[in-house]
């Protein structure tokens, strides 16, 4: 076990994302700018909005509708909600604007209420499900901040359905198949949730009463033991307002990571007063639930640079392709095949630096560029390029239609 231990430890000091992130050039973090605020870089932003990109299409498959909303609000709204309460000691300062207390948004959960509090709702309508990459603040002491997995600024890829109560194991169905398909583009396959409780001893942490608590609870479990998903109890890990399912994911050297989260909350529609009318005319409290998709952005990135070693699959890859005439007379061919796969929307750039190829592919391998195609004079006459991998395949001469048939299928089955 403790030769196991080092191992895992020296292999993590090399996957190290404070490290990789600025050799590969995908965040920073300035001093001049503020500690846990990560700036993205050009290649750090493709990833994001490539990850965001996955996202929306899996939740227009099912239903949801994106909104946007403001970095701060009133005060006032998170002592409604409870959060001043229970989250004060991660909230910024408050400040003021014409005589009222504002603060930064440490959680997007009020906006999204005030939403769907800004028109009457019908039973008809739900469940109404409101999604958004929205980026919050929290005040995290200096010594827990951590490169991007620890940060000030983060962006939670949230979304918050709001429905029947009949409808609660169809939509936790939904989110939990959308998790797993997330985590297998993400090539995680091995975790397990954590099914996150109330204490009952703890009657200041939590609102609402026992017997509220302890049917939200049954229902999750039973929701758990449906998706046929491997479990644990924590109990006195639930937020203020309900219990939840925390997926733990092991990366490619065992270590755990909590990431995507689904929350279900039966109290905080009636604390502000959220109805829709049922179909007997009658006003009722619409269910919640939270859902954190992978949890953060920046975080989600700090796991994946770490458990790829920085050497992203094809569809994440912030370069695809580098194309590397083997000399001045290849150039022009090079840039050719750059705009014809840039057209076709693989990101591709040309190393048309005055190095030998072997110099070349040395540094793009170093880059964890996917896929190099070289172009000499037999491939500038017959009008192909010759591939190689990062791992030294050498897939020999391809025409640009071969090579584009096969790097297509790879992006889209996330291999």
């Amino acid at each position: 076990e403790l030769d196991t231990y080092l191992l895992q430890q020296d292999e993590a000091k090399k996957r190290d994302h404070r490290v990789l992130g600025p050799q590969l050039d995908l965040f920073v973090i300035n001093d001049d700018i503020g500690k846990g605020l990560p700036l993205l870089t050009p290649k750090g932003t493709i990833i994001r909005n490539a990850i965001l990109t996955y996202e929306r299409k899996l939740e227009a498959e099912m239903g949801f509708s994106e909104v946007w909303t403001p970095n701060i609000a009133k005060s006032d709204i998170y002592k409604r909600t409870g959060h001043w309460d229970h989250y004060r000691d991660v909230m910024y300062a408050p400040f003021g604007i014409d005589n009222e207390t504002y603060v930064l948004k440490p959680m997007n959960c009020p906006h999204h209420y005030m939403i769907y509090a800004s028109r009457p709702r019908s039973y008809r309508d739900l469940p109404i499900r409101l999604s958004e990459p929205g980026t919050c603040y929290r005040y995290e002491k200096s010594g827990e901040l951590g490169g991007l997995t620890r940060v000030r600024a983060l962006t939670i890829d949230d979304s918050h359905i709001l429905m029947r109560e009949d409808q609660i194991h169809e939509e936790f169905d939904h989110c939990i198949s959308m998790v797993r398909k997330m985590f297998a583009a993400f090539g995680l396959k091995d975790y397990f949730v954590r099914l996150s409780l109330n204490d009952p001893s703890d009657a200041v942490k939590y609102i609402a009463d026992a017997d509220t608590w302890k049917r939200a609870g049954e229902t999750l479990e039973t929701i758990i033991k449906d998706n046929e998903l491997t479990y644990e109890a924590g109990r006195g890990e639930a937020s203020f307002y309900g219990p939840k399912i925390d997926f733990m994911v092991r990366d490619a050297i065992g270590r755990l990571w909590q990431m995507s989260t689904l929350q279900l909350d039966l109290f905080m529609a009636k604390r502000l007063g959220l109805v829709y009318t049922d179909s007997d005319g009658k006003e009722k409290h619409p269910v919640i639930l939270h859902r954190g998709l992978t949890g953060s952005i920046e975080r989600t990135l700090g796991i994946l640079i770490e458990h790829f070693a920085g050497a992203f699959p094809l569809w994440l890859a912030p370069v695809q392709v580098v194309i590397i005439p083997i000399a001045e007379r290849h150039t022009e061919a090079a840039r050719k095949a750059v705009e014809s796969l840039r057209r076709a929307g693989i990101r591709t750039e040309a190393d048309e630096r005055n190095e030998s190829m072997q110099s070349k592919i040395r540094d793009n391998t170093l880059q964890k560029v996917p896929y190099f195609g070289i172009i000499g004079d037999r491939e500038t006459k017959d009008g192909t390029i010759a591939v190689r991998t990062r791992q030294g395949e050498d897939l020999k001469a391809m025409s640009l239609e071969n090579f584009l048939i096969r790097i297509r299928n790879e992006i889209e089955h996330k291999l």
